[in-house]
Protein backbone atom coordinates (compact mmCIF):
# COMPACT_ATOMS: atom_id res chain seq x y z
CA UNK A 1 0.00 0.00 0.00
CA UNK A 2 1.59 3.26 -1.02
CA UNK A 3 1.75 5.95 2.26
CA UNK A 4 0.70 9.35 1.29
CA UNK A 5 2.99 11.96 1.00
CA UNK A 6 2.53 15.96 1.54
CA UNK A 7 3.63 15.74 -2.42
CA UNK A 8 0.86 13.64 -3.55
CA UNK A 9 -1.65 14.95 -1.37
CA UNK A 10 -1.07 18.47 -2.57
CA UNK A 11 -1.51 17.28 -6.25
CA UNK A 12 -4.74 15.33 -5.25
CA UNK A 13 -6.26 18.21 -3.83
CA UNK A 14 -4.94 20.56 -6.85
CA UNK A 15 -6.47 18.03 -9.23
CA UNK A 16 -9.51 17.47 -7.05
CA UNK A 17 -10.10 22.03 -7.04
CA UNK A 18 -9.14 22.28 -10.97
CA UNK A 19 -11.96 18.95 -11.94
CA UNK A 20 -14.50 21.21 -9.23
CA UNK A 21 -13.62 24.57 -11.26
CA UNK A 22 -14.71 22.97 -14.44
CA UNK A 23 -17.35 21.94 -13.20
CA UNK A 24 -18.55 24.90 -12.24
CA UNK A 25 -17.43 26.28 -15.28
CA UNK A 26 -19.95 23.69 -16.83
CA UNK A 27 -23.04 23.81 -14.72
CA UNK A 28 -22.81 27.93 -15.47
CA UNK A 29 -23.63 27.43 -18.72
CA UNK A 30 -25.50 24.53 -18.16
CA UNK A 31 -29.32 24.35 -17.69
CA UNK A 32 -30.67 28.01 -17.72
CA UNK A 33 -30.57 28.32 -21.29
CA UNK A 34 -33.56 26.69 -22.33
CA UNK A 35 -35.29 29.80 -20.61
CA UNK A 36 -37.16 32.05 -23.21
CA UNK A 37 -34.95 35.64 -22.95
CA UNK A 38 -38.05 37.33 -21.92
CA UNK A 39 -37.99 34.24 -19.12
CA UNK A 40 -35.08 35.16 -18.23
CA UNK A 41 -35.58 39.13 -17.64
CA UNK A 42 -39.18 38.73 -15.92
CA UNK A 43 -37.38 37.39 -12.90
CA UNK A 44 -36.47 39.25 -9.90
CA UNK A 45 -35.99 36.75 -7.30
CA UNK A 46 -35.33 33.71 -8.37
CA UNK A 47 -31.68 32.94 -11.53
CA UNK A 48 -33.37 30.96 -14.61
CA UNK A 49 -31.78 27.83 -13.22
CA UNK A 50 -34.06 28.07 -9.83
CA UNK A 51 -37.11 29.02 -12.03
CA UNK A 52 -36.48 25.95 -13.96
CA UNK A 53 -36.36 24.24 -10.61
CA UNK A 54 -39.63 25.27 -9.52
CA UNK A 55 -40.94 24.32 -13.15
CA UNK A 56 -39.40 20.78 -12.38
CA UNK A 57 -41.14 20.26 -9.01
CA UNK A 58 -44.17 21.86 -9.76
CA UNK A 59 -44.55 19.37 -12.97
CA UNK A 60 -44.08 16.01 -10.49
CA UNK A 61 -46.59 17.91 -8.33
CA UNK A 62 -49.94 19.00 -10.26
CA UNK A 63 -49.43 16.67 -13.28
CA UNK A 64 -52.21 16.37 -15.31
CA UNK A 65 -54.57 13.67 -14.60
CA UNK A 66 -53.13 10.07 -14.47
CA UNK A 67 -53.99 6.54 -15.99
CA UNK A 68 -57.46 6.47 -14.64
CA UNK A 69 -58.20 9.83 -15.43
CA UNK A 70 -56.43 10.75 -18.97
CA UNK A 71 -58.57 14.12 -19.37
CA UNK A 72 -57.92 16.15 -15.61
CA UNK A 73 -59.99 19.67 -15.63
CA UNK A 74 -56.42 20.71 -14.01
CA UNK A 75 -54.46 22.86 -16.36
CA UNK A 76 -50.54 22.24 -17.10
CA UNK A 77 -48.28 23.85 -14.14
CA UNK A 78 -46.11 25.12 -17.03
CA UNK A 79 -48.81 26.83 -18.41
CA UNK A 80 -49.74 28.18 -15.36
CA UNK A 81 -45.88 29.51 -15.03
CA UNK A 82 -45.80 28.56 -11.11
CA UNK A 83 -41.99 29.62 -11.33
CA UNK A 84 -42.99 33.50 -12.78
CA UNK A 85 -46.14 33.34 -9.48
CA UNK A 86 -43.08 32.26 -6.97
CA UNK A 87 -41.06 34.57 -8.11
CA UNK A 88 -43.81 36.96 -7.97
CA UNK A 89 -44.80 35.88 -4.00
CA UNK A 90 -41.22 35.69 -3.13
CA UNK A 91 -40.66 39.72 -3.82
CA UNK A 92 -43.10 40.28 -1.10
CA UNK A 93 -40.70 38.61 1.11
CA UNK A 94 -37.91 40.07 3.42
CA UNK A 95 -34.69 39.43 2.11
CA UNK A 96 -33.13 36.62 4.32
CA UNK A 97 -36.30 34.54 3.54
CA UNK A 98 -35.68 35.06 0.15
CA UNK A 99 -31.96 34.03 0.46
CA UNK A 100 -33.47 31.45 2.64
CA UNK A 101 -35.63 29.76 0.04
CA UNK A 102 -33.13 29.85 -2.79
CA UNK A 103 -30.83 28.13 -0.58
CA UNK A 104 -33.86 25.59 -0.28
CA UNK A 105 -34.04 25.57 -3.95
CA UNK A 106 -29.97 24.36 -4.63
CA UNK A 107 -30.61 21.95 -2.49
CA UNK A 108 -33.44 20.26 -3.94
CA UNK A 109 -31.62 20.39 -7.54
CA UNK A 110 -28.01 19.26 -5.93
CA UNK A 111 -28.28 17.80 -2.94
CA UNK A 112 -31.35 16.07 -2.36
CA UNK A 113 -31.09 13.91 -5.56
CA UNK A 114 -28.29 12.23 -4.00
CA UNK A 115 -29.44 11.42 -1.02
CA UNK A 116 -32.44 9.43 -2.65
CA UNK A 117 -29.90 7.70 -4.66
CA UNK A 118 -30.35 9.83 -7.39
CA UNK A 119 -27.00 10.81 -9.21
CA UNK A 120 -27.41 13.45 -11.06
CA UNK A 121 -29.39 17.20 -10.89
CA UNK A 122 -33.24 17.42 -9.88
CA UNK A 123 -34.03 19.18 -13.31
CA UNK A 124 -32.14 16.52 -15.44
CA UNK A 125 -33.55 13.39 -13.98
CA UNK A 126 -36.68 11.16 -14.92
CA UNK A 127 -39.98 11.95 -14.20
CA UNK A 128 -40.12 8.65 -12.13
CA UNK A 129 -36.32 9.65 -10.62
CA UNK A 130 -37.90 13.42 -9.57
CA UNK A 131 -40.98 11.47 -7.70
CA UNK A 132 -38.84 8.90 -5.96
CA UNK A 133 -36.64 12.06 -4.52
CA UNK A 134 -39.60 13.89 -3.96
CA UNK A 135 -41.13 10.92 -2.17
CA UNK A 136 -37.85 10.24 0.16
CA UNK A 137 -37.85 13.81 1.14
CA UNK A 138 -41.62 13.80 2.38
CA UNK A 139 -40.92 10.13 3.62
CA UNK A 140 -37.57 11.34 5.12
CA UNK A 141 -36.55 10.22 8.91
CA UNK A 142 -34.94 13.12 9.58
CA UNK A 143 -37.06 16.43 10.42
CA UNK A 144 -35.47 18.74 8.33
CA UNK A 145 -35.76 16.87 4.97
CA UNK A 146 -39.53 16.60 5.67
CA UNK A 147 -40.07 20.02 6.39
CA UNK A 148 -38.00 21.41 3.26
CA UNK A 149 -40.18 19.32 1.35
CA UNK A 150 -43.64 21.06 2.94
CA UNK A 151 -41.71 23.77 2.22
CA UNK A 152 -41.50 23.53 -1.08
CA UNK A 153 -44.36 21.54 -1.38
CA UNK A 154 -46.52 24.73 0.01
CA UNK A 155 -44.72 27.64 -1.89
CA UNK A 156 -45.57 25.60 -4.93
CA UNK A 157 -49.56 25.07 -4.35
CA UNK A 158 -49.73 28.56 -3.32
CA UNK A 159 -48.66 29.78 -6.93
CA UNK A 160 -50.88 26.94 -8.54
CA UNK A 161 -53.65 27.21 -6.89
CA UNK A 162 -53.68 31.27 -6.83
CA UNK A 163 -53.79 30.96 -10.72
CA UNK A 164 -57.51 31.56 -12.10
CA UNK A 165 -56.85 28.99 -14.50
CA UNK A 166 -57.32 26.48 -11.80
CA UNK A 167 -60.49 28.08 -10.01
CA UNK A 168 -62.87 25.87 -11.93
CA UNK A 169 -60.97 22.74 -11.53
CA UNK A 170 -61.60 22.64 -7.58
CA UNK A 171 -64.94 24.87 -7.66
CA UNK A 172 -63.59 27.67 -6.45
CA UNK A 173 -65.35 31.02 -8.09
CA UNK A 174 -63.05 33.77 -7.19
CA UNK A 175 -62.53 36.21 -4.34
CA UNK A 176 -65.18 38.30 -3.02
CA UNK A 177 -63.26 41.34 -3.21
CA UNK A 178 -63.74 43.09 -6.93
CA UNK A 179 -66.30 40.27 -7.84
CA UNK A 180 -67.53 41.18 -11.51
CA UNK A 181 -71.63 41.60 -11.16
CA UNK A 182 -71.46 37.74 -13.13
CA UNK A 183 -68.70 36.66 -11.16
CA UNK A 184 -65.43 35.00 -11.89
CA UNK A 185 -66.45 32.55 -14.53
CA UNK A 186 -63.76 30.23 -16.30
CA UNK A 187 -64.63 27.74 -19.01
CA UNK A 188 -62.48 24.61 -18.49
CA UNK A 189 -62.77 21.78 -21.82
CA UNK A 190 -66.58 23.52 -22.59
CA UNK A 191 -67.79 23.24 -19.34
CA UNK A 192 -68.77 26.53 -17.12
Amino acid sequence: MQSTTRRRLLKLGLGGGVLLGIGGVWAFFDSSDELPLEVKRSLRVLSPREYLVIQAISKRLFREGDSSSPRSPFPDPVVVDVGARVDAFLRSLEAQDQRDFKRLLQLCEHLFPWLAGHFGRFTKLSGDAQDAVLRAMERSSFGVLRGAFQVVKSVCALAYFSSPATWAAIGYDGPLVNRPAGGWTRRVDGVE
